[in-house]
C-alpha cells in the first residue's frame, strides 16, 4: 500500500493525502506563480507572484478537504462510520466502514461534496466580484476567480455519471432506486465510468495529435477513471456474490490459539498446523491476540533452524490482521483483507454481550479465522454458477 501523509484531524475525521496529491499542489502553485498570475496581473514583482501562488494553491487544497468532509459529515449524519479521508491526484477519496443501506442514503452522502463545491465556488465568484468593484489589487481578484472556477469546475467534474466519481454514484442511487436491484446499478455506474473515461482518454489523444500538451491530463485522467470504474464493478460482484454471508459463515474454526514463543519446530511434531488446519491465532504472554500463524509460513523455515526460530518470528502480526465480529458481512471481511495478511481473525465476548466490530481488546477471544483465499475462491464459483435472471440473462455475480 502507497505511504500517506497524515495531515490531521478535522471534526473528528482524519485526513491523509498522497504524495501524488502534494505532487499536484506544487504544479498548481508553480502554473499560478510561473504562469497565469503574471500573465494577467503584470507588473508585480516575483516575490508577490509566489505568495499568491503558494496561498492559492493551499486555499484550493482546502477546497478539496472541505467537498470530502462534506461527504464524511452527511455519511455520519446516516448511520455509517467514516474511516479516513485521502486527499490524491484526482481530488479525494472518503472511506466508509460500510456502503450506503438505502438509494436516498447513498444520494444524500453523493451529493453532499458537489453541493458544498458549488456553493463555495458561487461565494468565491462573487467575493472576487465584489473585490474587483472596490478595487482590491488584481493579484487577490485574480485568486479568488480562480480559486471560484476551480470549485465549480471541481463539482462539475465530479457530477459526471462516471464511477467512481459522486455523479457515479448519484446514477447508482438512481437505478438502484427505480429497479430495486443494487447490483444493476452498480453494473450500470461501472458501465458508465468506463465509457466516460475511455471518452476522456480518447479525447486527450486526439488533443495531443492535434498540438495540445494539455491532453495528456485529460488522457491520464480519463484512463484512471475507467479504470477505477472497472475495479468498482470487480468490487460490487464480489460484494454480491457474498451477499447474505457473514464471518461465521465462512470463518474456519479455531479451537486453540498457539503460544507465541513455541518453536516451529514443536508446532511441526505436534502437528497443530497442517491441511486440516491450516492456519491458527497466536497469542502473547499475556493472552492478548499477536497475530496468525499459517502451515506456508512454518513449512518455509529452513529444517535446520526450526528449533530457534519461534512462531511469532514468521507469522503474521496482530498489526496487520484484521479482527472482525462473527455477524460482519463476508464482504466487508474481504475488504478489510485488501492490501494487509491473508487471514481475518474472528473474535467473540468473552461472556455474554454486546458484540462490536474492532480491534482486539481483552474481554474478546478468538473463534475463527476467515481466508482472503476462501473468500475469493466463492467469488468465482458464484460468477460461474450466475443465475439466470427474470429477464432470461445470467446475472453478474
Amino acid at each position: 500500500m502507497a505511504r500517506r501523509l497524515r495531515l490531521g484531524t478535522l471534526l473528528g475525521v482524519r485526513f491523509t493525502a498522497g504524495w501524488s496529491f502534494l505532487a499536484i499542489t506544487g504544479l498548481l502553485a508553480l502554473g499560478l506563480a510561473k504562469g497565469l498570475l503574471p500573465a494577467e496581473a503584470p507588473g508585480q514583482a516575483a516575490p508577490w507572484y509566489w505568495i499568491a501562488g503558494i496561498a492559492t494553491a493551499i486555499a484550493f487544497v482546502a477546497a478539496v478537504a472541505l467537498h470530502e468532509l462534506a461527504h464524511a459529515l452527511a455519511a455520519r449524519r446516516q448511520g455509517i462510520e467514516v474511516k479516513s479521508v485521502t486527499l490524491w491526484m484526482l481530488g479525494g477519496h472518503t472511506e466508509l466502514n460500510e456502503s450506503p443501506s438505502s438509494p436516498r442514503a447513498e444520494l444524500r452522502i453523493s451529493s453532499a461534496g458537489p453541493t458544498t463545491s458549488l456553493v463555495l465556488g458561487a461565494v468565491l465568484a462573487g467575493v472576487a466580484w465584489a473585490a474587483h468593484q472596490s478595487g482590491s489589487p488584481r493579484l487577490a481578484v485574480l485568486s479568488l476567480a480562480w480559486l471560484g472556477s476551480m470549485n465549480i469546475l471541481l463539482a462539475g467534474l465530479n457530477l459526471l455519471p462516471a464511477s467512481p466519481l459522486d455523479g457515479g454514484k448519484l446514477l447508482h442511487s438512481v437505478v438502484w432506486k427505480l429497479s430495486g436491484d443494487r447490483a444493476r446499478a452498480s453494473s450500470a455506474a461501472s458501465s458508465s465510468g468506463q465509457v466516460v473515461g475511455w471518452v476522456m482518454a480518447a479525447s486527450g489523444v486526439v488533443a495531443v495529435a492535434a498540438g495540445y500538451l494539455a491532453g495528456v491530463w485529460l488522457a491520464f485522467t480519463g484512463w484512471m477513471i475507467a479504470a477505477a470504474a472497472a475495479a468498482e464493478g470487480r468490487q460490487e460482484a464480489a460484494r454480491s456474490a457474498l451477499e447474505g454471508l457473514s464471518a461465521a459463515d465462512v470463518m474456519l474454526p479455531a479451537p486453540v490459539r498457539l503460544p507465541a514463543w513455541l518453536t516451529v519446530q514443536a508446532v511441526v511434531d505436534d502437528k497443530l498446523v497442517g491441511l486440516d488446519r491450516p492456519a491458527l491465532p497466536i497469542e502473547s504472554w499475556g493472552g492478548e491476540l499477536a497475530g496468525v500463524v499459517a502451515v506456508d509460513q512454518l513449512a518455509a523455515v529452513p529444517e535446520d533452524r526450526r528449533r530457534s526460530v519461534r512462531v511469532q518470528d514468521v507469522a503474521w502480526p496482530a498489526a496487520v490482521v484484521p479482527t472482525v465480529a462473527p455477524t460482519t458481512p463476508a464482504s466487508d471481511v474481504l475488504s478489510r483483507l485488501q492490501g494487509g495478511a491473508p487471514w481475518a481473525v474472528v473474535v467473540a465476548p468473552e461472556e455474554a454481550g454486546p458484540m462490536r466490530d474492532g480491534n482486539h481488546r481483552g474481554d474478546l477471544r478468538p473463534v475463527g479465522l476467515v481466508s482472503a483465499y476462501e473468500l475469493t475462491s466463492r467469488i468465482a464459483t458464484s460468477r460461474r454458477r450466475a443465475p439466470v435472471g427474470r429477464n432470461g440473462q445470467g446475472r453478474a455475480a
